[in-house]
């Protein structure tokens, strides 16, 4: 990075590209202010990792610079990270509000608690250079705000995640507030792009509380409702549904649980003990009096609603006359996963209700491509920059800009850790990149895996793994025994003897050739053997395990 002294910088550590691990900075001479710092859920593709997360290198080597770290919201994209951030930087504050502030209460550990301070809408937060206030929007969760950030150069507005609607559950959008701001004049504004390449406005979520409400009215046996925990707009609508048709309410899922617990303690669900019962406890409840609200509606294989479908599930089992309603879209990727949840359900006797045009059992806490123009009208900014989404959906959202009137040299299209710089004119250019890496959280402790590495692992996986093991007497320089083949995952050794007599055979080719040469060399024999064989292997089945030889020396 080469900022100027007289430039504001803005840059992401992750988050664009992608639609997870949102982390963002505002730079501005000596200070640092951060906003968000979630997590994200790795692919098929990066075996053995439990979480992905923002490069922590640049914010380590600038921790004395940082005045604050700010959240928008509780999701895990946004705050999932916090725990790892606290273990490498120092951070001298965490600004939250309410649900954010009581779910990260739950994940960092004694005087880290002491970080978070809770701020109201109003406040404005100064340091020497920035002046942070916010204003209250809507989302899935409680408790969404965006923020307003003065910097020496001009107003940068960042939206967090947000849909415009009018009818919430909760409280009301302060679009007064956004109005203004706009009125006043907007530098830059850094958006949501989640659903870029979605026309027209996102529905309210009271709709989908009173088509839920509908449902339940009809339906006679237990119902299964399958929702993302952190939607906690959507579990408290679905709750408020079960009181007020007489069930009883068990939870599934140890996200689900724990969400609910925070939500109940902090006010945001309004239901007393009395409506809950224990999942091991439904046998002595009638099944059209239970509603059992599950986490898994994507088909994550160790969700409840996986471990129900499966049979595997400790506290109940699906049965013929349940109904199972999936409050949810899948998230492009889980095709397959659900699919294969819902077959399954179907062959235990399950009725399966999901989103469709007939039936509201979802709508999106992100705005679409009306939701978008319209807070770019209110906020009229001189530069825009789309976040938080893929390339395509970034694209989509910088088209919106443009039908806007917005120019597009006025239109930023970033990479992670590519600064975009602000002089005191407004005028931007690109101040260099900062170096973003993922790093990878396996069991809790972070590291950064090379591309070898994971490309080892997902070879494993399709392929498996064969050692060849060569026994020499090194003092006459000959095999004293027949090379040792075996494998795991690559072929069974008893049906394919004629695979393993060619392996064999091969290595001991290869092996005798070599030591007719004088200076023998481990590592040169090695290496032959690894070709060799990995050459034969593809041959005779077209797979290519990972080739481990093995020399033994006896003198």
């Amino acid at each position: 990075m080469n900022l100027k002294p007289n430039e504001v910088g803005v840059f992401a550590l992750g988050g664009l590209l992608e639609v997870g691990k949102n982390a963002y900075a505002i730079e501005y001479r000596d200070e640092i202010l951060v906003i968000d710092f979630g997590s994200l859920f790795p692919d098929s593709s990066l075996l053995g990792i439990d979480l992905i997360i923002p490069d922590l290198d640049y914010l380590h080597q600038k921790q004395d610079n940082i005045v604050g770290l700010f959240i928008t919201h509780g999701h895990l994209d946004h705050i999932g990270a916090i725990p790892m951030l606290l273990d490498r930087v120092k951070i001298p504050v965490i600004y939250c509000k309410g649900l954010a502030k009581g779910l990260i209460e739950k994940n960092i550990q004694g005087n880290k608690k002491k970080l978070l301070r809770e701020f109201r809408e109003d406040d404005h937060i100064k340091s020497k250079y920035f002046d942070v206030t916010f204003y209250l929007t809507n989302h899935s969760i409680p408790d969404a705000y965006g923020l307003i950030v003065k910097t020496p150069n001009g107003v940068i507005v960042h939206t967090g995640d947000f849909k415009v609607d009018l009818t919430p559950v909760g409280e009301k959008a302060n679009f007064a507030k956004m109005a203004d701001t706009g009125s006043h004049g907007v530098m830059a504004m850094l958006s949501d792009s989640t659903n870029s390449m979605v026309k027209g406005f996102t529905s309210s979520e009271t709709k989908v509380g009173a088509s839920i409400n509908s449902m339940f009215q009809n339906i006679t046996g237990r119902i299964i409702i399958a929702s993302f925990a952190s939607n906690l707009h959507r579990v408290k609508q679905i709750i408020e549904v079960s009181i007020a048709n007489n069930r009883k309410i068990a939870i599934s899922g140890r996200s689900m649980e724990n969400n609910i617990k925070v939500g109940r303690e902090l006010g945001y669900i309004d239901a007393d003990e009395s409506h809950f019962i224990d999942i091991n406890k439904l046998k002595n409840i009638p099944p059209e009096e239970i509603t059992i609200i599950s986490t898994g509606s994507q088909g994550e294989p160790m969700a409840a609603l996986s471990r129900l479908a499966s049979g595997q599930h400790r506290s109940m089992k699906i049965e013929p006359g349940d109904t199972v309603i999936f409050s949810s879209s899948p998230i492009p990727g889980n095709e397959y996963q659900i699919n294969e949840i819902v077959n399954k359900l179907y062959q235990i006797g399950a009725h399966i209700i999901e989103h469709s045009p007939l039936m509201d059992t979802h709508t999106s806490g992100h705005g679409g491509q009306g939701d978008q123009q319209l807070l770019m009208t209110m906020f009229q900014p001189k530069h825009f920059v789309p976040i938080h989404g893929e390339f395509r959906m970034l694209y989509e959202h910088k088209k919106s800009a443009l039908e806007l009137g917005i120019p597009e040299a006025n239109i930023h299209m970033l990479t992670n850790g590519e600064v975009l710089a602000f002089d005191e004119d407004q005028n931007t250019r690109i101040a260099g990149r900062i170096p973003v890496e993922p790093v990878y959280v396996r069991g809790g402790s972070t590291t950064e895996l090379s591309n070898a590495v994971l490309r080892q692992r997902k070879q494993l996986s399709e392929s498996g793994i064969v050692t060849i093991i060569i026994t020499l007497d090194k003092t006459k320089n000959n095999m004293l025994v027949p090379p040792v083949f075996s494998s795991r995952g690559y072929v069974y050794l008893k049906e394919n003897k004629e695979v393993t007599k060619k392996i064999v055979d091969t290595a001991t080719q290869v092996t005798n050739d070599y030591l007719k040469h004088q200076n023998y060399k481990d590592h040169e024999l090695k290496q032959l053997l690894l070709d060799q064989i990995s050459q034969i292997t593809y041959e005779l089945t077209e797979r290519s395990p990972v080739v481990i030889p093995v020399i033994m020396e006896t003198v």
